[in-house]
């Protein structure tokens, strides 16, 4: 299958869990704590749509919920000092990732 990869970044993986068990309501509830970056999650192996996107550096056996963090591990670094992430969600770390677009 052919696939676009973006260019790589930092995210801070807040939750995990077992596939296709985060919904799109919970990504909004946490959405809600950073006004300022966007939060994502993988439904890769949930949807079945004609194009699908993935994640690079993540474990393909879990679902996330994680928030865009900046380009630099340093701006991933001060996003989880600000918001206190390891002390809000605990298993909180930094990765550093692409989007994987996947065309059928």
């Amino acid at each position: 299958r052919a696939e676009f990869k973006s260019e790589e970044f930092y995210a801070v993986i807040l939750l995990s869990a077992k596939q296709c068990s985060i919904d799109e309501v919970e990504r909004a509830k946490v959405q809600k704590l950073f006004p300022e970056n966007k939060v994502f999650m993988d439904r890769f192996p949930c949807d079945d749509f004609e194009e699908s996107i993935t994640y690079t550096n993540v474990n393909a056996d879990f679902a996330f919920i994680a928030v865009y963090a900046g380009k630099t591990i340093e701006e991933a670094r001060m996003l989880v000092e600000e918001y206190e992430l390891s002390a809000k969600f605990s298993g909180a770390n930094i990765r550093k990732m692409q989007v994987v677009l996947v065309y059928s």
